[in-house]
């Protein structure tokens, strides 16, 4: 072999490793890809539950409409928590309104979260129906006991997306390095 081409024999540097090492970089390929593709599949269960939510949301605005009663309306609390400078963050609330309506003869309840949109107790208490006032029901016609307060789109699935994305991207970069790591060492 000539001193320009000292090293470059058919063996890789990778075969060259010893035994153990070339054992805890296998393992490590493993322990990457098993979370890899866990991340993968979590990011697929998201995405598939968050374009199926976008589905409805839109399909909600060609709904039929039916008159419908409140059964019963609570103010929720979603506290606050602490910025990263350790601010404590503000407290929203919301109302969710559980409702009954009918279709075809058969009677229908339902529960309508709303959205944290209000800045105090007493804002989201002023907009609370009372038991027995009337409400527009939005109703899916295939399955009747679907239904919406409010027809339309929502900003949660397009989060649940963008999420899903980073899951999908994360799982599948973390999948390829274990993938290459065992084949690189299996050798």
């Amino acid at each position: 072999m000539s001193p320009g081409n000292r090293g470059l024999g058919t063996r890789s540097p990778l075969s060259r490793a010893s035994p153990s090492a070339r054992f805890i970089i296998g393992n490590v390929g493993f322990l990457l890809l098993v979370p890899g593709l866990l991340l993968t599949a979590g990011g697929i269960a998201l995405l598939v539950g968050s374009l199926r939510r976008a589905r409805t949301e839109q399909a909600s605005t060609r709904w039929p409409q039916t008159s419908g009663t409140v059964r019963s309306a609570t103010v929720v609390e979603h506290p606050g928590g602490e910025d990263m400078d350790g601010n404590r963050t503000s407290t929203w609330w919301s109302v969710t309104v559980e409702y009954e309506y009918a279709v075809a003869g058969r009677t229908h309840r339902n529960r309508a979260p709303g959205r944290p949109s209000h800045e105090s107790r007493e804002e989201a208490e002023a907009v609370l129906p009372a038991p027995g006032s009337p409400v527009t029901v939005f109703h899916d016609p295939a399955t009747p006991s679907r239904s919406v307060l409010q027809p339309g789109a929502s900003l949660i699935p397009f989060a649940g997306v963008f999420v899903a994305a980073i899951l999908l991207f994360g799982g599948l970069v973390t999948s390829a390095l274990g993938v290459a790591l065992l084949i690189a060492f299996s050798r």
